[in-house]
């Protein structure tokens, strides 16, 4: 979903969190539903230093794109802050 040093800074912020880390180290992240990385996404944007606000995108486009359902809007944000990040 995310791409470049945007990937790259997911995955180490994400093994330096306690059960987060855990879990993406048992499992592939990437293979998880979009509903449970989605509060992992909200949480790593919060905690980093970017200007990327998840919330206020997702806004945004749900407010743009009213017949799109929300896992269609979460895959346009997504796309469009690693595109802001990288």
């Amino acid at each position: 979903m995310i791409t470049g040093k945007n990937k790259e800074q997911f995955e180490e912020w994400l093994l330096k969190q306690d059960i987060i880390g855990y879990i993406y180290v048992r499992c592939d992240f990437d293979d998880l539903p979009l509903s449970m990385q989605w509060g992992v996404y909200l949480e790593y944007y919060d905690n980093i230093e970017s200007d990327v606000d998840l919330t206020i995108l997702h806004y945004k486009y749900y407010t743009k794109f009213t017949g799109l359902s929300n896992s269609e809007i979460k895959e346009l944000v997504l796309k469009k802050a690693n595109e802001l990040y990288n």
